[in-house]
């Protein structure tokens, strides 16, 4: 004796899809049509009255067909061709896919792919944002103190590096408002105590590293 033909209620509770994974859609060599190459296929019964939302049809699936990666869907109607398929990305489209399968159950089943989902749309945002980067070093970071007796030996022998302001330390800033009260009978003593300074600082000055080179722009 035959089974009998499934009723209208059973067929509004059930969704039943041949489930395709594993596999790609590829051409054939002479015909150039697409077709679905490799993989599994089997058919999957889907409870209406528990499985109602997307995410539900995804974990139903998962269970099922005992998948553990990320996954998104797509369907074939039974009168399209696989350049036609159908995203199942929300709600709303899975409706729409209980709605098709009401309509045409008695003719052919409605055909469900699994696709892996790529990786770089699961980690799309891991990649670091361009203003999260540290911003470029610094072109200078030593700071050179000239004598001010050669500065002007200095700048006639580098005239691209005149611009550059030179700081006076502390002790040179306070000898000069001293040494315009100084009288003519101390002058020769005053003359020898700048040499030795000077020659101080010049020895201080040659211990230095040399400045860095300027860039080419500033060069004449």
């Amino acid at each position: 004796m035959e089974a009998p033909p499934p009723t209208a209620t059973a067929t509004a509770t059930k969704l039943r899809l041949m489930c395709s994974y594993g596999g790609e859609i590829t051409r054939r060599p002479r015909t150039n049509t697409l077709f679905y190459a490799g993989g599994d296929n089997r058919i999957v019964s889907i409870d209406l009255r528990s499985v109602t939302t997307l995410s539900s049809l995804l974990s139903h699936l998962s269970s099922a067909l005992s998948l553990s990666f990320p996954f998104t869907l797509k369907y074939q109607l039974p009168h399209l061709d696989l350049h036609s398929l159908a995203p199942l990305s929300s709600d709303q489209d899975f409706h729409s896919l209980i709605h098709h399968h009401h309509r045409h159950h008695h003719h052919r089943r409605i055909r469900l792919f699994l696709f892996p989902t790529p990786l770089n749309i699961c980690y799309r945002d891991s990649v670091p944002e361009v203003h999260l980067l540290p911003p470029p070093p610094l072109l200078y970071h030593s700071l050179y103190l000239l004598p001010s007796t050669l500065l002007s030996t200095y700048a006639s022998l580098q005239p691209q590096l005149s611009f550059y302001p030179i700081p006076m330390n502390h002790s040179q800033s306070q000898s000069q408002p001293q040494s315009q009260n100084v009288s003519p009978h101390g002058q020769h003593g005053n003359d020898s105590n700048e040499l030795d300074n000077d020659l101080a600082r010049l020895q201080i000055y040659k211990s230095q590293p040399p400045p860095p080179p300027l860039p080419s722009k500033y060069v004449m």
